[in-house]
């Protein structure tokens, strides 16, 4: 699964700027694994979401406020056989409450308006 990911990051620095090596060192010091549940909010195009759940099978939702963007995180989960681990949604996170617990969150980045 990696090789995959190292062929996406390799010419998207700009949309994710931190490194393979530190999304793997973040997945084992955060315990990932197939029991945990994981929200990514702002979760853009779902990078981070597909690599951390192909990765180390935690289950991710991702929420972002781009049609485009979710639409497009969905179709790569199905691509790559991680739809039933990853799923996206859009929503504007400014009204966001979530509706469960989860183990983990993370944002790599939200644009926000002051």
């Amino acid at each position: 699964m990696y090789e995959v990911f190292d062929e996406i990051f390799k010419n998207n620095d700009v949309f994710n700027p931190v490194s393979l090596q530190t999304l793997i060192k973040v997945g084992k010091l955060a315990n990932l694994n197939s029991e945990k549940t994981m929200i990514d909010l702002g979760c853009g195009k779902g990078w981070l979401a597909l690599f951390l759940a192909g990765s180390f099978g935690v289950h991710v939702e991702g929420y972002d406020i781009g049609e485009i963007n979710v639409k497009y995180a969905n179709e790569r989960a199905k691509l790559l056989n991680l739809s039933s681990q990853a799923q996206f949604f859009c929503q504007d996170l400014k009204d966001f409450l979530p509706n469960k617990k989860y183990d983990v969150v993370t944002s790599l980045g939200i644009e926000a308006e002051l």
